[in-house]
């Protein structure tokens, strides 16, 4: 068992690991679809997520449960291997985290 903190403000990366807790950031806010409209924005957002698991290793999203947004992202996520990209829980990000300390 353990603790963590998801950072989705930037606040805890200003403030600096004083917490000694493993700290993971969110790299992208994947927008909320309400519907088919808003899809263009969360594609987009998502291509952007990968560029930066390709360029930092990892990347963490967050978004809300629209079932649009949800869809998607399963859509997305079945592109990944195929890209060279391992999906992975935010936990293992937190564990990444901690391994680094």
């Amino acid at each position: 068992a353990g603790v963590g903190y998801i950072d989705d403000t930037g606040a805890a990366k200003r403030a600096g690991a004083q917490s000694g807790l493993p700290m993971a950031t969110v790299s992208r806010m994947i927008p909320a679809a309400a519907g088919d409209e808003d899809l263009r924005a969360v594609k987009r957002e998502l291509a952007e997520l990968e560029q930066i698991a390709k360029r930092d290793g990892l990347a963490l999203g967050k978004t809300y449960a629209y079932a649009a947004t949800i869809d998607e992202i399963a859509a997305w996520v079945k592109t990944l291997e195929e890209k060279g990209i391992e999906p992975a829980p935010a936990s293992a990000l937190l564990r990444t985290a901690a391994a680094s300390r």
